[in-house]
Parts: C-alpha cells; sequence; structure tokens
C-alpha cells in the first residue's frame, strides 16, 4: 500500500482537465495507507476490472485458434503485413 504524500502526480491541475480512460482510473484505484477508504477503492477496482474483463465467448473462441495454429491449420502473419491486407480489405469494402 502507498502512503499518503499530498497531491497525487496523475491529478490535474488548477483549471486542468484531463480526460481519463477507465484504465487510468483502475491504475489510480491503489488504496492509500491510513486513508480509510481501503474497502470503498477495493469495491471500486473490482467493479472496473469487470467492465474491462474479456466478453465470455472470447477464451473459448481464443483456444480453438491456438489449436487451430497448432495443427497448421492457419499462419501466423507480419504484423506490417497484416496491416497491409487489412487496410486493402477496408478499401475494397468502403
Amino acid at each position: 500500500m502507498r502512503k499518503a504524500r499530498g497531491k497525487r502526480k496523475d491529478s490535474p491541475g488548477d483549471g486542468e482537465k484531463k480526460k481519463r480512460t477507465p484504465w487510468d482510473i483502475y491504475q489510480a484505484l491503489q488504496p492509500i495507507e491510513g486513508s480509510g477508504h481501503g474497502k470503498w477503492i477495493a469495491q471500486s477496482r473490482e467493479t472496473l476490472r469487470k467492465k474491462l474483463a474479456s466478453p465470455a465467448w472470447h477464451g473459448a473462441v481464443l483456444k480453438e485458434r491456438e489449436a487451430a495454429y497448432a495443427a497448421g491449420k492457419l499462419t501466423a502473419s507480419d504484423w506490417e503485413q497484416a496491416k497491409k491486407r487489412i487496410k486493402k480489405i477496408s478499401a475494397v469494402n468502403a
């Protein structure tokens, strides 16, 4: 646990607004020692973890694809080649 040391580094300054993603908020929800907010922060962190979780079907699809790759039914592409292929398909379908 962290100790309270005044203003957090990731908090916006005077009059300054910073857009924060759910992940930024999740990272900031670390209990501050002696603040008495540990239980609330833990509940908030768990709620956010559930919102950021992969959908239930994702694990099954990932396992199927890993098995197909291991069996030689799928091949892997270089990321740069894959991006070019995706852009080409997107341009055709646009």
